[in-house]
């Protein structure tokens, strides 16, 4: 079983254009800013993903989600849409729902997961307007969809180092 802070970091490498095959690789740094982490706590955690064959780690370059990785990955967003649908409708509003999807998407059956959708009509949409994808049917493409449970990331520190450069450039 994965729990829900790996999760958090596989969303983090698929957010920042790891995806298998045509993604990029994912430097741990940009992975650590991400998550509001330190560089070796990242570096541990993705270590023992990619032990578990879920990422892909190229040492100096950075990281990236193997094919099962990928997979993992979208069947726990499926899942967290699932839930945030069904929580919606019995009542919790939508940013609630998305704080109970988060915390429990992790250990809700495949079965159950299956069962939920059926009766919820099979949907395809979360109550924040974005796609829920689904396991079997998403491929890797070299740009991150904002699926339901994936969020823009803050790369405050990036984002400026990037501009720093880009202006250094021009001078």
């Amino acid at each position: 079983m994965i729990g829900r802070r790996s999760y958090d970091y596989l969303k983090a490498v698929y957010r920042l254009g790891g995806t298998p095959g045509a993604g990029c690789w994912v430097p741990v740094g940009q992975v650590a800013e991400a998550l509001g982490v330190s560089v070796p706590t990242a570096s541990i955690m993705l270590r023992r993903l990619a032990a578990r064959g879920l990422l892909e780690v190229r040492e100096g370059v950075g990281v990236r989600l193997t094919e099962e990785g990928f997979e993992a990955l979208i069947e726990y967003l499926w899942k967290y849409g699932i839930l945030e649908v069904a929580f919606v409708r019995a009542g919790l509003d939508p940013e609630r729902a998305r704080e109970a999807a988060a915390s429990a998407a992790d250990r809700l059956p495949r079965e159950v997961a299956d069962a939920l959708c059926s009766v919820l009509g099979e949907p395809r949409v979360c109550p924040h307007g974005k796609p829920i994808p689904r396991p079997g049917e998403e491929k890797p493409t070299g740009e991150p969809r904002l699926y339901c449970g994936v969020e823009p990331l803050k790369l405050t520190r990036l984002v400026a180092r990037a501009a720093r450069r880009s202006s250094q450039a021009e001078a």
